[in-house]
């Protein structure tokens, strides 16, 4: 899908946010369907708190909302569909 002005928009993208109940940073995985309610669809930490060294920061978001967006996304097949 393409803006008045012909830029490719994407559905799912990254926002960071702090969270005042866990007293930490996180970057959310919104999707922006334009039929549909804002909603964070996931979350990753900003900081290792596991200690694991895996699946943290915005790396990993923008992995995962790229990942989204290929199977979801407003030029994926999956994406003509409003109930996906």
């Amino acid at each position: 899908m393409r803006n008045e002005y012909g830029v490719k928009e994407t559905r799912f993208i990254i926002e960071k946010n702090y969270s005042e109940r866990d007293n930490d940073w996180f970057y959310d995985i919104v999707d922006m369907h334009p039929l549909r309610d804002r909603r964070v669809v996931s979350y990753v930490t900003v900081e290792d708190t596991d200690g694991s060294g895996l699946n943290y920061g915005f790396t990993a978001a923008q992995e995962e909302a790229d990942a989204l967006n290929d199977k979801y996304g407003y030029d994926s097949k999956a994406g003509h569909n409003i109930y996906v």
